[in-house]
């Protein structure tokens, strides 16, 4: 009988400006390099999970999968910008893909809808 050893994952915790303070983003070491989450799309918190990719040897270009597991914002946010940075497949539930179907992580409807109120 052979037993599998468990893939090493690598937890990163990265700021979240809602009411939880952090999220996690895991990263498992396997073939393909898988994502679990990404956090929110801020500055602040790309900027430390770069910084986090970065202490754990991780090189963005070798991410080759994104599993999101739910479509809140702080869990999908920087989907979209890793999977530029490195081609990775997104992955996620059918039952929540609609919803993030027509994303705008640019921002260009929420500045367009602040520019429309003030």
């Amino acid at each position: 009988m052979t037993i599998n050893a468990p893939l090493p994952i690598t937890t990163l915790r990265i700021p979240n400006p809602f009411l939880e303070g952090r999220n996690g983003v895991y990263v498992i070491h396997s073939d393909p390099l898988t994502i679990v989450d990404t956090g929110v799309a801020t500055d602040k918190a790309r900027d430390e999970l770069v910084a986090g990719f970065a202490e754990h040897d991780i090189n963005i270009k070798d991410i080759g999968r994104i599993l999101l597991t739910h479509k809140h914002i702080d869990h999908v946010g920087n989907a979209w910008w890793i999977q530029q940075q490195s081609g990775a497949q997104i992955h996620i539930h059918e039952f929540e893909a609609a919803a993030i179907s027509d994303v705008d992580p640019e921002g260009h409807r929420w500045r367009n809808l602040i520019r429309e109120r003030m």
